[in-house]
């Protein structure tokens, strides 16, 4: 999981992607979804050990600098991937 706008699908500044590991080269990073990324920025992403919800910081357009703290279940573009 990362946060960017280097990529093509963006829902405001800094939206959050995931990428998963395969072999020694990474998949194409996906972006989670409208859920989750909004018109600001969304950084400083976790998902809680039980994979339920999620956790970031989010800042609005106009204010790119003030973050605020936000907490959702965790839709089915974020799940992460069962490791053994």
């Amino acid at each position: 999981y990362f946060s960017s706008n280097g990529h093509p699908l963006n829902f405001g500044d800094f939206d959050i992607y995931k990428s998963l590991r395969q072999g020694t080269n990474w998949s194409e990073p996906k972006n989670i979804g409208p859920l989750v990324n909004g018109g600001g920025s969304e950084y400083y992403f976790t998902i809680d050990s039980k994979s339920q919800n999620l956790y970031y910081a989010r800042s609005v357009e106009d204010d790119l600098k003030n973050l605020d703290l936000h907490s959702f279940p965790v839709p089915m573009e974020a799940q992460p991937d069962e490791v053994a």
